[in-house]
């Protein structure tokens, strides 16, 4: 099952969403829906800024600032504003970007921070942070779980060609079968992944998921700094680093997966307060109960998590924003690379989003899990269900 290693109490989310998988809705299963997403979306915003703060304050050896920031558009003109150095590429970059700025996805929501050095009032970029928005962790998620299922049913469909190859009594890869028959022998091999859904043994054999890039850290720095920032991780007392991923083509950059322990006390001690308690209460938590639930979060949390730490040089990181590899273009090709399309797929992909979203539901109870992954639906249908998730009074059906 799909295992968020950025989150704490991951276990017993990938065990809802397993669950939820085959239809097994438990009564508490929404109410710790919330408390998850609601209290990991509030404690990710303090350890990135930790993390991201200690790491370019060691590299830099002096204080460092930061701003929020909402979409897209924000973090592209500061880095088009306040560029590190300049050559004819970047020029290049820049001359378009600010010439056709509509075709830059300047409004696509981006929830992190942007990490600078004063430097004098002409702002030196050190890097930023962000965390993904719940729409891409489901459709990163799903997209693992179809690939994964994916393969389940070409195994079964090869497992029947086996089958009917040794009962002609030829070699399977002697074996010609007709175009129409293949996608008969697919059809079936889908219908028992289905079945197997349906009636709960799917999962039987079903490994871990692992998604680390639920949050990130991207450091921009050039060449002769990449050795200290890495000397620095291996170096501190928090941080392990699991996995190096060196990128390069369109887009460069050093990919470095880190497993980070947490300081409970310190989490402990910064809960929900002012603007975020009010956005808990308005997702149906009982402020009064929310001390309480968020210490003992704390509390039974493991004691790490994982974070994804990209460093790259300021012209790779334009290259990401508006240039050759804009992240916006590549997420666009990733949904079209999908294989597997059928409506399984869709399912799949409509019930994650919807298990991320019912935080904002205003009940902690729903009578039933609105998305059977067996039964097809129209696209108006999840339409329906995604609005009921969000409180919508003037949706009815199933238990809303």
């Amino acid at each position: 099952m799909i295992r968020f290693n950025s989150l704490l109490h991951r276990l017993t989310l990938a065990d809802i969403i397993g669950r939820w998988m085959v239809d097994r809705l438990q009564p508490t299963d929404v109410r710790n829906l919330k408390e998850l997403i609601s209290f990991n979306g509030h404690l990710s915003r303090i350890v990135l800024d930790e993390v991201a703060t200690d790491l370019f304050e060691q590299l830099l050896g002096r204080k460092v600032q930061s701003l929020p920031v909402n979409r897209k558009g924000v973090l592209k003109d500061f880095f088009v504003d306040n560029p590190l150095y300049v050559n004819p590429r970047i020029k290049q970059m820049v001359g378009r970007y600010r010439k056709f700025p509509q075709d830059f996805y300047r409004e696509t929501p981006f929830d992190g921070r942007i990490y600078f050095e004063p430097n004098g009032g002409k702002p030196r970029i050190i890097g930023s942070t962000r965390r993904k928005r719940f729409k891409r962790i489901a459709e990163k998620s799903s997209r693992r779980i179809i690939d994964y299922t994916f393969q389940r049913i070409k195994d079964e469909a090869n497992r029947l060609a086996q089958e009917r190859a040794e009962g002609l009594g030829v070699p399977v890869d002697r074996l010609v079968t007709p175009q129409h028959q293949q996608t008969q022998e697919f059809a079936h091999a889908e219908r028992r992944i289905v079945k197997s859904l349906r009636i709960g043994t799917f999962l039987d054999d079903m490994p871990l998921l692992d998604i680390n890039d639920v949050f990130g850290i991207k450091a921009i720095v050039e060449d002769r700094e990449v050795a200290q920032l890495t000397k620095l991780l291996r170096a501190h007392p928090r941080i392990e680093i699991l996995e190096y991923e060196l990128h390069s083509g369109k887009y460069n950059a050093l990919n470095i997966t880190l497993k980070y322990r947490i300081d409970k006390e310190v989490l402990a001690a910064q809960p929900p307060v002012g603007p975020t308690l009010d956005a808990f209460a308005d997702r149906g938590l009982n402020p009064l109960d929310i001390p309480e639930a968020y210490g003992r979060f704390i509390r039974e949390a493991e004691d790490q998590l994982v974070i994804e730490l990209i460093i790259t040089n300021y012209q790779e990181s334009l290259e990401s924003e508006i240039g050759r590899a804009m992240h916006e273009e590549r997420i666009l090709a990733q949904r079209d690379d999908q294989q597997y399309r059928g409506s399984l797929a869709r399912n799949i992909a409509a019930l994650l989003e919807h298990m991320l979203v019912l935080r904002r539901h205003p009940s902690d109870h729903i009578d039933e899990i609105p998305i059977k992954l067996w039964i097809k639906y129209m696209p108006d249908y999840f339409e329906a269900v995604m609005k009921a998730a969000y409180g919508a009074t003037d949706t009815v059906f199933l238990g809303y």
